[in-house]
Protein backbone atom coordinates (compact mmCIF):
# COMPACT_ATOMS: atom_id res chain seq x y z
CA UNK A 1 0.00 0.00 0.00
CA UNK A 2 1.60 3.33 -0.81
CA UNK A 3 1.91 5.71 1.49
CA UNK A 4 0.15 8.49 1.99
CA UNK A 5 0.62 12.26 2.19
CA UNK A 6 -1.55 15.00 3.78
CA UNK A 7 -1.12 19.15 2.28
CA UNK A 8 -3.83 20.92 4.22
CA UNK A 9 -4.04 23.92 1.70
CA UNK A 10 -7.25 26.32 2.67
CA UNK A 11 -5.81 29.04 2.56
CA UNK A 12 -4.03 28.50 -1.04
CA UNK A 13 -7.64 27.97 -2.30
CA UNK A 14 -8.53 31.27 -0.34
CA UNK A 15 -9.29 33.97 -3.21
CA UNK A 16 -8.43 37.01 -0.92
CA UNK A 17 -5.12 34.93 -0.14
CA UNK A 18 -2.39 36.38 0.61
CA UNK A 19 1.19 35.36 2.54
CA UNK A 20 0.54 31.48 3.59
CA UNK A 21 -2.04 31.15 0.83
CA UNK A 22 0.22 32.75 -2.00
CA UNK A 23 2.86 30.67 -0.13
CA UNK A 24 0.91 27.16 -0.32
CA UNK A 25 -0.02 28.05 -4.13
CA UNK A 26 3.13 27.99 -5.16
CA UNK A 27 4.21 25.10 -3.71
CA UNK A 28 1.39 22.90 -4.94
CA UNK A 29 1.12 23.94 -8.40
CA UNK A 30 4.79 23.50 -9.15
CA UNK A 31 5.12 20.01 -7.12
CA UNK A 32 6.80 17.43 -9.23
CA UNK A 33 4.34 14.77 -6.92
CA UNK A 34 5.34 11.69 -10.33
CA UNK A 35 8.81 11.82 -9.10
CA UNK A 36 7.32 10.54 -5.76
CA UNK A 37 5.66 7.86 -7.27
CA UNK A 38 5.58 5.66 -3.97
CA UNK A 39 3.83 8.23 -2.66
CA UNK A 40 -0.19 9.66 -2.50
CA UNK A 41 -0.61 12.85 -2.01
CA UNK A 42 -3.98 14.54 -0.67
CA UNK A 43 -4.10 17.93 -1.39
CA UNK A 44 -6.71 18.95 1.33
CA UNK A 45 -8.96 22.26 2.36
CA UNK A 46 -12.00 22.91 3.85
CA UNK A 47 -14.91 24.13 2.18
CA UNK A 48 -14.98 27.93 1.78
CA UNK A 49 -18.18 29.85 0.48
CA UNK A 50 -15.97 31.34 -2.30
CA UNK A 51 -12.73 29.32 -3.42
CA UNK A 52 -9.90 29.55 -6.40
CA UNK A 53 -9.00 26.49 -8.48
CA UNK A 54 -5.73 25.19 -7.23
CA UNK A 55 -3.89 23.13 -10.33
CA UNK A 56 -1.98 19.67 -9.15
CA UNK A 57 0.12 18.07 -11.94
CA UNK A 58 0.35 14.12 -10.97
CA UNK A 59 -1.29 10.75 -11.30
CA UNK A 60 -0.35 10.14 -7.32
CA UNK A 61 -2.54 13.50 -6.16
CA UNK A 62 -5.99 14.59 -5.73
CA UNK A 63 -7.47 17.31 -4.38
CA UNK A 64 -10.16 16.88 -1.33
CA UNK A 65 -12.95 19.58 -0.13
CA UNK A 66 -13.81 18.95 3.33
CA UNK A 67 -17.12 20.20 4.86
CA UNK A 68 -16.88 20.81 9.17
CA UNK A 69 -18.29 23.11 11.26
CA UNK A 70 -15.60 24.03 12.92
CA UNK A 71 -11.41 24.09 12.35
CA UNK A 72 -10.94 21.39 15.19
CA UNK A 73 -13.59 19.10 13.59
CA UNK A 74 -11.74 19.77 10.29
CA UNK A 75 -8.45 18.64 11.67
CA UNK A 76 -9.80 15.37 12.85
CA UNK A 77 -11.55 14.53 9.73
CA UNK A 78 -7.43 14.83 8.43
CA UNK A 79 -6.52 12.49 10.70
CA UNK A 80 -9.40 10.13 10.18
CA UNK A 81 -7.54 9.49 6.56
CA UNK A 82 -4.94 7.65 8.53
CA UNK A 83 -2.11 9.61 6.89
CA UNK A 84 1.31 8.77 7.63
CA UNK A 85 2.29 12.70 7.06
CA UNK A 86 0.39 15.80 7.34
CA UNK A 87 1.74 19.25 6.23
CA UNK A 88 0.18 22.03 7.71
CA UNK A 89 1.25 25.88 6.74
CA UNK A 90 1.46 26.96 10.16
CA UNK A 91 3.27 25.38 13.13
CA UNK A 92 0.95 25.54 15.94
CA UNK A 93 0.87 22.53 18.80
CA UNK A 94 -3.32 22.85 17.76
CA UNK A 95 -3.22 20.99 15.01
CA UNK A 96 -1.28 17.92 16.73
CA UNK A 97 -3.13 14.80 17.56
CA UNK A 98 -1.93 11.87 19.16
CA UNK A 99 -0.71 8.58 16.85
CA UNK A 100 1.17 7.11 14.40
CA UNK A 101 0.60 10.38 11.93
CA UNK A 102 3.39 12.81 11.77
CA UNK A 103 3.28 16.02 12.03
CA UNK A 104 4.97 18.80 9.54
CA UNK A 105 4.59 22.51 10.19
CA UNK A 106 5.69 25.75 8.72
CA UNK A 107 7.52 28.59 11.18
CA UNK A 108 8.26 31.56 10.20
CA UNK A 109 10.82 32.34 12.68
CA UNK A 110 11.00 34.80 15.28
CA UNK A 111 9.51 37.53 13.32
CA UNK A 112 6.11 38.24 15.97
CA UNK A 113 9.55 38.94 18.26
CA UNK A 114 11.00 41.74 16.57
CA UNK A 115 8.29 43.02 15.65
CA UNK A 116 6.62 43.44 18.96
CA UNK A 117 6.05 47.30 18.98
CA UNK A 118 4.11 47.19 15.51
CA UNK A 119 1.57 44.16 16.17
CA UNK A 120 -1.31 44.06 18.17
CA UNK A 121 -0.83 42.98 22.08
CA UNK A 122 1.62 40.99 22.39
CA UNK A 123 3.24 38.95 25.44
CA UNK A 124 7.11 37.68 24.66
CA UNK A 125 6.79 34.85 27.20
CA UNK A 126 3.91 33.79 25.13
CA UNK A 127 5.10 33.98 22.22
CA UNK A 128 8.24 32.14 22.87
CA UNK A 129 6.42 29.46 24.77
CA UNK A 130 3.81 29.06 21.58
CA UNK A 131 7.22 28.59 19.14
CA UNK A 132 8.86 25.90 21.28
CA UNK A 133 5.53 24.09 22.36
CA UNK A 134 5.38 23.87 18.01
CA UNK A 135 9.32 22.83 18.06
CA UNK A 136 8.34 20.05 20.47
CA UNK A 137 5.02 18.90 19.19
CA UNK A 138 6.21 18.59 15.50
CA UNK A 139 8.57 16.11 13.54
CA UNK A 140 9.98 18.46 11.13
CA UNK A 141 9.73 21.93 10.82
CA UNK A 142 10.07 24.10 7.60
CA UNK A 143 10.89 27.73 7.78
CA UNK A 144 11.16 30.51 4.35
CA UNK A 145 14.49 31.97 4.97
CA UNK A 146 18.12 31.14 6.22
CA UNK A 147 17.47 34.14 8.28
CA UNK A 148 14.33 32.54 10.00
CA UNK A 149 16.36 29.38 10.50
CA UNK A 150 19.12 30.59 12.20
CA UNK A 151 16.71 32.80 14.55
CA UNK A 152 15.11 29.89 15.62
CA UNK A 153 18.77 28.05 16.07
CA UNK A 154 19.57 31.03 17.91
CA UNK A 155 16.18 31.12 20.34
CA UNK A 156 15.82 27.01 20.34
CA UNK A 157 19.34 25.32 20.31
CA UNK A 158 17.70 21.94 21.43
CA UNK A 159 15.40 21.84 17.89
CA UNK A 160 17.79 23.60 15.54
CA UNK A 161 17.88 19.79 13.88
CA UNK A 162 13.97 19.78 12.89
CA UNK A 163 14.30 23.09 11.17
CA UNK A 164 14.43 22.44 6.90
CA UNK A 165 14.53 25.73 4.32
CA UNK A 166 12.59 25.97 1.97
CA UNK A 167 12.16 28.99 0.20
CA UNK A 168 8.68 30.39 -1.15
CA UNK A 169 8.48 30.13 -5.33
CA UNK A 170 8.60 32.96 -7.67
CA UNK A 171 5.18 33.67 -9.11
CA UNK A 172 5.34 35.48 -12.14
CA UNK A 173 4.26 39.33 -12.20
CA UNK A 174 3.37 38.57 -15.98
CA UNK A 175 0.48 35.77 -14.95
CA UNK A 176 -3.06 37.46 -14.46
CA UNK A 177 -3.08 40.47 -15.59
CA UNK A 178 -6.49 41.67 -15.68
CA UNK A 179 -6.95 44.66 -18.43
CA UNK A 180 -8.12 47.99 -16.90
CA UNK A 181 -7.24 47.23 -13.50
CA UNK A 182 -4.89 50.47 -13.11
CA UNK A 183 -6.87 53.16 -11.72
CA UNK A 184 -6.97 56.36 -14.00
CA UNK A 185 -4.47 58.38 -11.81
CA UNK A 186 -1.60 55.85 -12.68
CA UNK A 187 -2.13 54.95 -16.40
CA UNK A 188 0.70 57.67 -17.22
CA UNK A 189 2.27 58.30 -14.17
CA UNK A 190 5.48 56.52 -12.58
CA UNK A 191 4.80 55.09 -9.02
CA UNK A 192 6.87 53.66 -6.49
CA UNK A 193 4.99 50.54 -5.02
CA UNK A 194 4.50 49.06 -1.22
CA UNK A 195 2.55 45.69 -0.79
CA UNK A 196 0.71 45.52 2.77
CA UNK A 197 -1.05 48.42 4.81
CA UNK A 198 -0.42 47.55 8.70
CA UNK A 199 2.05 49.06 10.97
CA UNK A 200 4.86 46.80 11.04
CA UNK A 201 5.35 47.12 7.11
CA UNK A 202 6.65 50.62 8.40
CA UNK A 203 4.88 52.70 6.18
CA UNK A 204 4.85 55.67 8.42
CA UNK A 205 8.92 55.99 8.47
CA UNK A 206 8.32 55.28 4.71
CA UNK A 207 5.98 58.03 3.75
CA UNK A 208 7.70 60.49 5.83
CA UNK A 209 10.94 59.76 3.76
CA UNK A 210 8.30 59.82 0.61
CA UNK A 211 7.61 63.18 1.61
CA UNK A 212 11.24 64.62 1.84
CA UNK A 213 12.49 63.00 -1.28
CA UNK A 214 9.34 64.97 -3.20
CA UNK A 215 10.55 68.31 -1.46
CA UNK A 216 14.16 67.85 -2.16
CA UNK A 217 14.05 66.38 -5.76
CA UNK A 218 10.39 67.85 -7.14
CA UNK A 219 9.85 64.32 -8.56
CA UNK A 220 6.24 63.24 -10.02
CA UNK A 221 6.53 59.91 -8.74
CA UNK A 222 3.47 59.00 -7.03
CA UNK A 223 3.79 56.31 -3.73
CA UNK A 224 1.08 53.58 -4.40
CA UNK A 225 -0.01 51.51 -1.65
CA UNK A 226 -2.18 48.00 -1.68
CA UNK A 227 -3.49 45.75 0.74
CA UNK A 228 -6.19 45.47 3.31
CA UNK A 229 -5.80 47.73 6.29
CA UNK A 230 -4.48 45.97 9.17
CA UNK A 231 -3.26 46.90 12.71
CA UNK A 232 -2.33 50.44 12.94
CA UNK A 233 -3.97 51.42 9.64
CA UNK A 234 -5.74 53.89 11.15
CA UNK A 235 -2.95 55.44 12.84
CA UNK A 236 -0.82 55.63 9.52
CA UNK A 237 -4.23 57.35 8.12
CA UNK A 238 -3.38 60.44 10.31
CA UNK A 239 0.14 60.37 9.90
CA UNK A 240 -0.32 60.64 6.41
CA UNK A 241 -2.72 63.79 6.42
CA UNK A 242 0.25 65.59 8.26
CA UNK A 243 2.90 65.31 4.87
CA UNK A 244 2.94 68.13 2.01
CA UNK A 245 2.58 65.53 -0.63
CA UNK A 246 -0.14 63.36 0.60
CA UNK A 247 -1.80 63.74 -2.57
CA UNK A 248 0.57 61.60 -4.36
CA UNK A 249 0.58 59.10 -1.65
CA UNK A 250 -2.59 56.36 -2.41
CA UNK A 251 -4.14 53.91 -0.90
CA UNK A 252 -5.92 51.71 -2.83
CA UNK A 253 -7.07 48.80 -0.37
CA UNK A 254 -7.41 44.89 -1.04
CA UNK A 255 -6.64 44.39 -4.47
CA UNK A 256 -7.21 41.12 -6.50
CA UNK A 257 -4.12 38.74 -7.11
CA UNK A 258 -4.44 39.34 -11.33
CA UNK A 259 -4.49 43.83 -9.89
CA UNK A 260 -1.11 43.26 -7.89
CA UNK A 261 0.24 41.68 -10.61
CA UNK A 262 -0.88 44.65 -13.22
CA UNK A 263 0.68 46.95 -10.73
CA UNK A 264 4.10 45.30 -10.21
CA UNK A 265 4.39 44.94 -14.18
CA UNK A 266 3.81 49.16 -14.19
CA UNK A 267 5.44 50.08 -11.14
CA UNK A 268 8.86 52.33 -11.28
CA UNK A 269 10.17 50.22 -8.50
CA UNK A 270 9.14 47.82 -5.21
CA UNK A 271 9.29 49.42 -1.82
CA UNK A 272 9.84 46.61 0.87
CA UNK A 273 11.35 48.53 4.04
CA UNK A 274 9.65 46.66 7.42
CA UNK A 275 10.64 46.48 10.52
CA UNK A 276 11.35 42.99 9.93
CA UNK A 277 10.09 40.05 7.81
CA UNK A 278 10.40 35.81 7.66
CA UNK A 279 10.90 36.43 3.99
CA UNK A 280 9.42 39.04 2.26
CA UNK A 281 7.64 37.75 -0.95
CA UNK A 282 6.92 41.24 -2.48
CA UNK A 283 10.47 41.56 -2.72
CA UNK A 284 10.97 38.40 -4.61
CA UNK A 285 7.99 39.68 -6.83
CA UNK A 286 9.35 42.61 -7.53
CA UNK A 287 12.48 41.06 -8.80
CA UNK A 288 10.25 38.68 -10.27
CA UNK A 289 8.82 41.74 -12.60
CA UNK A 290 12.52 43.10 -13.13
CA UNK A 291 12.17 45.85 -11.37
CA UNK A 292 14.27 48.64 -9.00
CA UNK A 293 13.68 46.45 -5.74
CA UNK A 294 14.93 48.56 -2.51
CA UNK A 295 14.08 46.71 0.96
CA UNK A 296 15.25 46.79 4.62
CA UNK A 297 19.28 46.10 5.11
CA UNK A 298 17.54 43.58 8.33
CA UNK A 299 15.83 40.26 8.49
CA UNK A 300 15.66 38.21 5.31
CA UNK A 301 15.21 40.80 3.17
CA UNK A 302 18.73 41.08 2.29
CA UNK A 303 18.48 37.40 1.92
CA UNK A 304 15.78 37.57 -0.75
CA UNK A 305 17.16 40.66 -2.73
CA UNK A 306 20.94 40.04 -2.41
CA UNK A 307 23.05 41.69 -5.38
CA UNK A 308 19.95 42.63 -7.58
CA UNK A 309 18.60 44.67 -4.54
CA UNK A 310 18.93 48.50 -3.03
CA UNK A 311 19.25 48.73 0.94
CA UNK A 312 18.43 51.33 3.72
CA UNK A 313 18.01 51.19 7.35
CA UNK A 314 14.55 51.09 7.92
CA UNK A 315 14.41 52.13 11.33
CA UNK A 316 16.23 55.70 9.58
CA UNK A 317 14.04 58.04 7.80
CA UNK A 318 17.30 59.93 6.38
CA UNK A 319 18.46 56.47 4.81
CA UNK A 320 15.38 55.73 2.74
CA UNK A 321 15.19 59.25 1.66
CA UNK A 322 18.81 59.07 0.32
CA UNK A 323 18.38 56.12 -1.42
CA UNK A 324 14.80 57.16 -2.89
CA UNK A 325 16.52 60.57 -4.52
CA UNK A 326 19.64 57.82 -5.56
CA UNK A 327 16.68 55.47 -7.28
CA UNK A 328 14.81 58.45 -8.87
CA UNK A 329 18.01 59.14 -11.04
CA UNK A 330 18.40 55.29 -12.60
CA UNK A 331 18.16 54.82 -16.16
CA UNK A 332 16.16 51.70 -16.00
CA UNK A 333 17.16 48.67 -13.82
CA UNK A 334 21.17 48.77 -13.47
CA UNK A 335 21.00 45.49 -11.13
CA UNK A 336 19.08 43.57 -13.96
CA UNK A 337 21.58 41.27 -14.99
CA UNK A 338 21.81 40.00 -11.16
CA UNK A 339 18.48 39.69 -11.29
CA UNK A 340 18.06 35.90 -13.68
CA UNK A 341 20.99 33.95 -10.87
CA UNK A 342 18.58 35.40 -8.42
CA UNK A 343 15.66 34.25 -9.10
CA UNK A 344 17.04 30.88 -9.71
CA UNK A 345 17.53 30.44 -6.00
CA UNK A 346 13.96 30.53 -5.82
CA UNK A 347 12.80 28.52 -8.81
CA UNK A 348 9.34 27.19 -7.80
CA UNK A 349 9.75 23.38 -8.97
CA UNK A 350 13.06 23.36 -7.33
CA UNK A 351 11.83 24.66 -3.78
CA UNK A 352 8.42 22.32 -4.18
CA UNK A 353 10.95 19.00 -4.67
CA UNK A 354 12.80 20.02 -1.75
CA UNK A 355 9.47 20.31 0.54
CA UNK A 356 8.50 17.02 -1.35
CA UNK A 357 11.62 15.37 -0.10
CA UNK A 358 11.09 17.00 3.67
CA UNK A 359 7.67 15.34 3.89
CA UNK A 360 8.60 12.10 2.28
CA UNK A 361 11.48 11.65 5.14
CA UNK A 362 9.06 11.25 8.16
CA UNK A 363 6.98 8.57 5.84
Amino acid sequence: MLKTIIIEATEAFNPERRGIGTQMRAWIEAAPFDEFSDYTFIVAHRQLATMDEVHVRGSNVQTRSVQAPSEESYIDQLYAYKPHVIFFPMADSKYVRHGATQCVGVDYGMEDFYCRDYIASYDPMTSLLKHKTALQAFAGIVTVSRTSQRDLAWFFPEYKDKVTVVYPGVVSAKRNNEPGGLPSELKDAQFLLIVGYEKKKNIKRITTAFDAFKAQTGSQLKLVIVGKPGYGAHEIDEHIKTLAHQADIMRLGYVSEGQKQLLLTRCYALVALPIYEGFGISALEGLAAGKVVLVSNNGSLKEVAGNAGYFADPFSVESMTKQLVQMSKLKGNPKQHYITKRLALFDQTVQSRTLLKRLTSFA
